[in-house]
């Protein structure tokens, strides 16, 4: 009995440890601090990777972890951090970028040797990770399978929802704007819009259709490109919500030099392709006209 119950253990251990869900890098950049301050920060890189990838964020997860990196620029006063997440292509060695977040409303406290703790309450540090890490989770998941992110961007909205309750917090106000513009509440809002979710469902189509069938299929690939496009442009011109949706504005922020490369498969009508680009990611004008002059006559 002893040794049954010291197997069971064993599995369910390592069942534990198989749901991880993240293999998050972390970086810090203290040149803002003097080199007492620095000393401070000794232990907060292994920390906060400790955090993140030895939780379990989620309890169905299978598959391979996903490849996240996080990059704090720690000021005088407050921080910035750069937030990038990608996933592999479907029978390809090739990787697209799936969260790209930049957020420069960050004040925490830390400690050399900080204990960091998992917790339903507020805590200024620890609240941020929890708030990434289930936006990297939920936008991994609705790239597989239609809105199956939901759970997790729920969990990111209840984080939002503490965090905004609590006093004296920095970066948590419930703002949303009209412009599309990135406020941590505003994203995580418009995500969990119902009239986000035919964006979503377009994202899905992205990935899944578009991306996953570039090594084995890749006419059909082109086809859903095509279908992509037309798509979204369709959504602008009916007077959707699109252009001030912060979701949408973010997905192309991680998508625009993908979108670019893809004009080879349009050369024909490579005017009408950039056109669309442009309609749909006025941001990124610029490049969108560089790569179709690259592509040449």
């Amino acid at each position: 009995m002893k040794r049954y119950l010291l197997i069971l253990a064993l599995l369910l251990c390592a069942k534990t440890v198989a749901a991880q869900e993240l293999a998050c890098k972390v970086s810090v950049n203290l040149q803002n601090l003097s080199d007492e301050e620095r000393k401070n920060w000794d232990t907060f890189t292994q920390d906060v990777e400790a955090y993140l990838n030895a939780y379990s964020w989620t309890t169905n997860f299978t598959g391979d972890k996903i490849q996240a990196t996080i990059n704090f620029n720690i000021l005088t006063t407050g921080a910035q951090i750069f937030v990038q997440s990608k996933r592999p292509l479907y029978k390809s060695g090739e990787t697209t970028i799936m969260a790209r977040f930049f957020d420069d409303k960050i004040s925490f406290g830390y400690s050399r040797g900080q204990i960091l703790q998992h917790s339903m309450n507020y805590r200024d540090l620890e609240s941020i990770l929890d708030y990434y890490a289930y936006i990297i989770i939920g936008l991994d998941f609705d790239s597989y399978e239609s809105n199956s992110g939901s759970a997790a961007f729920q969990q990111a909205q209840q984080v939002a929802l503490i965090a905004n309750a609590a006093q004296n917090v920095v970066g948590w106000d419930r703002l949303i704007t009209s412009s599309g513009a990135f406020s941590r509440f505003g994203y995580i809002e418009d995500v969990m819009n119902a009239g986000t979710r035919s964006i979503r469902d377009i994202v899905w189509a992205y990935h899944y259709k578009v991306l996953d069938n570039i090594a084995t299929k890749e006419d059909e690939a082109r086809a859903e490109l095509a279908k992509v496009v037309d798509t979204l442009v369709s959504m602008k011109r009916s007077g959707s919500t699109i252009d001030r949706s912060v979701y949408y504005k973010t997905f192309f922020e991680a998508k625009y030099t993908e979108f670019a490369d893809f004009g080879k498969w349009f050369k024909e009508n490579k005017d009408l392709y950039y056109q669309k680009l442009e309609y749909l990611d006025p941001a990124h004008q610029n490049y969108y006209e560089d790569a179709k002059a690259k592509l040449g006559d």
